[in-house]
């Protein structure tokens, strides 16, 4: 990756100008310190290079946008080859800001700047936000301006914000833009078909994740089919090819078809892949675990943790299935020590030593929105102890561990952009809702009073999501409650504004001439 950078802010920081170019930019006074300053540029001593630009950003001397633009540059390329990113960030988008103020909307410059910065932040900070918002500014370059960017930039600009998307958990964008990029992959270029198997893969992950399993399937072969047939039957690189299908089948129940996949993951891998490796024993564990198999399990997800060490996300998943599969067991202190140890692997400088404490809700917004998942694994935790003991006290942590989950579900529901998105994601969580009703129900019928039908019609009408609506009222007899009237009456009134809000906001966001602030307000509410 940093190769790819290195080519790409080689240009953006030369400004497109030759060492003479830039001399004829410079004025006497500061010609001297100017040569200096590129005398530690060219021999690579960046911290030197640093120094000397400020220096002349500094000066008392007058000098010109175009050569602040030109020192601003020079500065973001000398932190990034220092592998200083916020530094790098920093400057480079001064940089862009100063090229807006001179530069004509259709220079290369300008769109080049937001593809780098796009880059950084995507993949060296991990802020998918930011990195779309320049990849996206891109983008609207290249729809303005149709005949500025080559084949390969535009399809390379879609690539980026599919990839980009779906870090956002926004699979419908993410899946719209990878069909875009599969469409405009450049014919006839040498790289041709690496273009194509890099969007089967985005393509089939997007699908994986909205739940189009078999669809996904079709992506996941067509990418198999087209690498072994370019690299042939033992190349490393079909690893990840066999693990991806291999986990789809798991994630379709068929454990069957996917053991073999995984071990031909494990057959051609380097061995140096420790992280993969974690993941390809981690897959075979679980699916060993569908077919009953508990020694197996944990045979694989043992030999899957020593290699995880290093790679925060693979540790979480192992300690996540670790602790599912003591939940299932009924070992609660297990299950709770393994989820803690996953919600660590992921929260920066968070090490809270009681397995039952929540991390703080700035804790959760700034990890991985994996947490989302580990926290409501907790909460079935505590319900799962207070079946075992009847202690009120335990059924209350439960219910402030779902409340901590509904303050998170409305800071990941604001990351979303597509309503459709925003539908899909409070779908697919909706049973963490309803386990959160039940738990206030039986503390209401524990206390005798209705102290906590308020809150339920709270989360109701803060979630306006017809699926819990209706699954509850499906539930009543299995749970046991008798709902009240005015409840009933609350849920049909929502299920209908619901509806209504629905019906408006999709006809706004296909209407190009929607008022942005009306569509604003439907998503606010």
């Amino acid at each position: 990756m940093k190769s790819f950078c290195f080519a790409v802010l080689c240009l953006l920081c030369s400004f497109q100008l030759s060492a003479q170019d830039a001399e004829k930019v410079v004025s006497p006074t500061t010609d001297s310190l100017y040569q200096k300053a590129l005398k530690h540029f060219n021999a690579n001593e960046h911290p030197e290079s640093i120094a000397t630009f400020q220096q002349l950003i500094n000066s008392q001397y007058g000098i010109s946008q175009l050569q602040k633009t030109l020192y601003l540059s020079r500065i973001g390329y000398s932190y990034y080859r220092l592998y200083e990113d916020d530094s790098t960030v920093k400057y480079l988008e001064a940089a862009l800001a100063s090229k807006y103020s001179f530069l004509p909307k259709n220079d290369t410059l300008l769109h080049n700047t937001h593809t780098i910065l796009g880059y950084l932040y995507r993949y060296e900070l991990a802020d998918f936000r930011k990195a779309v918002f320049h990849y996206e500014a891109e983008h609207d370059v290249f729809e303005k301006y149709p005949g500025l960017a080559t084949e390969v930039k535009k399809h390379q600009n879609y690539y980026n914000l599919a990839t980009t998307y779906r870090g956002l958990q926004d699979f419908d964008r993410a899946l719209n833009y990878a069909y875009k990029a599969l469409d405009t992959a450049p014919k006839g270029h040498s790289r041709y078909n690496h273009f194509l198997e890099s969007c089967y893969t985005a393509i089939a992950n997007n699908l994986n994740a909205k739940g189009r399993l078999k669809e996904a399937e079709v992506y996941y072969k067509r990418k198999l089919e087209s690498n072994i047939n370019r690299s042939g039957p033992d190349d490393p690189s079909l690893a990840l090819d066999y693990y991806n299908l291999a986990l789809n089948y798991y994630d379709q129940g068929l454990p069957l078809e996917a053991i073999p996949l995984y071990k031909e993951a494990e057959k051609v891998v380097s061995n140096d892949r420790k992280g993969f490796l974690s993941n390809v024993y981690r897959g075979l564990g679980n699916s060993h675990r569908l077919l009953g198999d508990k020694e197996l399990f944990k045979s694989y997800l043992s030999r899957a943790l020593p290699l995880a060490q290093g790679f925060p996300m693979r540790l979480a998943w192992i300690y996540r299935y670790f602790g599912d599969f003591h939940l299932e067991e009924n070992n609660i202190a297990e299950a709770f020590q393994n989820y803690q140890m996953a919600l660590k692997s992921l929260i920066p400088n968070y090490s809270a030593d009681r397995h039952k404490e929540n991390p703080s809700l700035s804790d959760l917004t700034l990890a991985n929105p994996y947490v989302y998942d580990l926290l409501a694994s907790k909460a079935k935790v505590h319900r799962q102890e207070f079946e075992n003991t009847d202690d009120l006290k335990v059924l209350k942590e439960s219910l402030t561990t779902y409340q901590l989950l509904d303050s998170l579900t409305l800071h990941y529901r604001s990351n979303l952009v597509l309503e459709s998105s925003r539908l899909f994601f409070q779908q697919r969580n909706h049973s963490y809702y309803q386990e959160a009703i039940e738990v206030m129900y039986k503390l209401n019928e524990l206390h005798a009073d209705d102290q906590y039908l308020e809150e339920i019609l709270i989360l109701m009408e803060r979630n306006k999501s017809t699926l819990l609506l209706e699954n509850l009222i499906q539930s009543e007899n299995a749970m046991g409650f008798q709902l009240p009237d005015s409840l009933m009456e609350k849920t049909k009134t929502l299920s209908n504004e619901l509806l209504k809000v629905q019906k408006e906001l999709n006809n706004c966001e296909v209407s190009d001439v929607c008022d942005e602030q009306r569509i604003i307000q439907l998503r606010q509410n």
